[in-house]
């Protein structure tokens, strides 16, 4: 900012500015004692007409306000810089805030396999083998992530296997229920919930073997 440009906003800024409640109790109490003077005849100690008393209160409010544009001059940049930089500033200190909760959930590779096959999950006992998949998943977030699950054609989630609050493993393994039909294209989306919120991805159509 320039120097002419600097004296133009201090100006505007005391004598354009709205008053404040103080100016404007200040002004209206000129006012107010000038109708009384003049209605009850009050002498003053020194000989001057009474309509001078407003103006004489006015012209010390944007004296005081001219010298104290400076300063709001100051405050104002500096509100607008700890804006721009997300920050606050106390005591002269400046503090950066911390950035909105977010996750950003992408989908990566996606593989198909059984209960038992290698690295999927082991297969309990008695139980028949269960169709799983895979998918390589980039987690981008600033919070702790709570639930991880699988929607698969807008239906009810899938939680992660063996998923933990915080984890930050690549691959992660979601049972594929029963309706889902050998050969059947359908959309799946992983939600996150995390600090009250639900995240999801993209929704990916793929191709169930």
């Amino acid at each position: 900012m320039g120097l002419l440009a600097y004296i133009a906003s201090v100006l505007k800024l005391a004598f354009w500015h709205a008053p404040d409640r103080a100016d404007t109790v200040s002004g209206f109490g000129g006012a107010i004692l000038y109708g009384v003077g003049k209605l009850f005849k009050v002498e003053t100690i020194v000989n001057i007409d009474w309509w001078w008393l407003p103006l004489f209160i006015l012209g010390i409010i944007y004296a005081i306000r001219l010298l104290l544009s400076p300063y709001w001059m100051y405050r104002k940049v500096e509100g607008q810089r700890d804006e721009l930089l997300g920050a606050t500033s106390k005591n002269g200190i400046v503090v950066l805030n911390p950035p909105p909760p977010s996750v950003r959930i992408m989908i990566g590779d996606i593989e198909f396999g059984l209960s038992g096959d290698s690295g999927y999950p082991q297969l309990k006992s008695g139980e028949p083998k269960a169709r799983w998949v895979r998918l390589s998943l980039t987690l981008q977030y600033n919070v702790l992530i709570e639930t991880l699950e699988l929607i698969i054609s807008g239906k009810e989630p899938i939680l992660a296997s063996e998923w933990k609050p915080g984890g930050i493993v690549y691959y992660h393994y979601f049972q594929i229920p029963n309706w889902v039909k050998h050969g059947e294209q359908r959309t799946i989306q992983v939600r996150a919930f995390a600090n009250g919120v639900t995240w999801g991805s993209l929704e990916t159509p793929i191709n169930f073997p």
